[in-house]
């Protein structure tokens, strides 16, 4: 696979002083990495600024940097997320037989972070790791209907800088109000022929983390099951509000 060599060398800075965390100077950095200092210095001097490198003013020596002790953090609770929450949606899926997506909010998109799989050959196929726009599924509406005050206003801010034709503020409003009262979403994503029902994951502190979706094709979809689904959805949302 072909690399960027810019990021490369970032990167095996990084790891580095990772080995030898408040250990190596400048020098010693050039010297493991046989790199020449006025390029090192360039690197180095960029990750600092990015906080993700920190040096002792003192002795001139490197620590890996705050950003990248916030972005461990994140990974640890969508970790942590993962861990809680993997069992309930392995039921889910041997109950209904139907996929099921765990996901959580990242800026104004939703990033799917755990899944179970349909045993049936037709299924919507999808990926862990993979981000969408919030607004576009019923697994990310749920979490855009319970964010805070503040987050929600950003969310319309940029939701209106985007110019959509087909969606207005109001609806949005609306579909957040039928949420909040349901405590789930169902939604019909033509492009797929699939339905998706979800709903949201909040903690003890009433902060939403994520959502759990089932998807659906519209070929198996009935009122019956989505009314179970549903039902179902919401009492494991209640059951996990204190563990998460």
């Amino acid at each position: 696979m072909k690399t960027i060599q810019s990021i490369d060398k970032a990167i095996f800075v990084l790891e580095q002083v990772s080995k030898y965390n408040g250990k190596l100077t400048l020098t010693d950095i050039s010297t493991a990495l046989d790199m020449k200092i006025t390029t090192l210095h360039g690197i180095i001097s960029t990750l600092e600024y990015r906080d993700f490198l920190y040096k002792n003013p003192e002795n001139g020596k490197y620590y890996l940097g705050v950003k990248l002790f916030e972005m461990g953090k994140t990974y640890e609770s969508d970790i942590s997320l993962i861990d809680i929450i993997h069992p309930y949606i392995e039921k889910l899926a041997n109950k209904f037989s139907e996929t099921v997506h765990l996901a959580v909010p990242f800026k104004n998109k939703i990033l799917y972070i755990d899944k179970v799989e349909s045993p049936y050959p037709l299924r919507l196929t999808s990926m862990v790791g993979t981000t969408e726009k919030a607004y576009d599924s019923a697994i990310g509406l749920v979490i855009l209907a319970h964010l805070s005050a503040a987050d929600c206003e950003k969310f319309i801010h940029e939701f209106n800088s985007e110019e959509q034709e087909d969606k207005k503020t109001t609806e949005l409003m609306n579909i957040f109000k039928e949420i909040k009262q349901n405590g789930f979403h169902i939604k019909f994503e033509a492009e797929n022929d699939f339905y998706c029902i979800a709903s949201p994951l909040i903690n003890s502190k009433s902060v939403v983390v994520g959502a759990i979706s089932i998807v659906i094709p519209n070929h198996r979809y009935n009122d019956n099951l989505s009314k179970e689904i549903s039902c179902k959805l919401k009492e494991i949302s209640e059951s996990l509000k204190h563990l998460i």
